[in-house]
């Protein structure tokens, strides 16, 4: 399976400098090991702070995206603690709720993700 990776809300494909930056806020997340950045859907949204990363995604009839076995962390930014991680949540499955339907993978780069949607309770941590 090829990777999935977007940066700065643009694709980048593998091996690029934006997979380099995704990489870099998971393993600031999760840890320098961590399964994340091996998973083949991988999304950084600089707008919001936060880093994502997905085993498998599927678009639901409705134009939702569907993640399953899905990592999130939201950075703090703009105050002392900028670039640290002030949430982490997994969650067996999250949709991804865009400002208009999503009909193939790469229209998630021309639109912008308004809320998420989580399988049960979802584990977070917070720092």
């Amino acid at each position: 399976m090829v990777p999935i990776i977007f940066a700065v809300a643009c694709f980048a494909g593998p091996a690029s400098s934006a997979d380099s930056i995704v990489d870099q806020k998971l393993m600031a997340a999760f840890g320098n090991d961590c399964a994340e950045t091996g998973r083949p859907m991988r999304l950084w949204l600089p707008e919001r702070n936060m880093v994502l990363s997905a085993g498998e995604f599927t678009i639901e009839k409705d134009g939702k995206v569907r993640l399953s076995r899905c990592s999130i962390a939201v950075f703090n930014e703009g105050s002392k603690q900028s670039g640290r991680v002030m949430t982490r949540i997994q969650s067996e499955w999250v949709i991804l709720v865009s400002d208009g339907p999503v009909t193939h993978i790469h229209d998630l780069a021309l639109r912008k993700i308004v809320g998420l949607e989580f399988s049960g309770i979802p584990a977070a941590t917070g720092k």
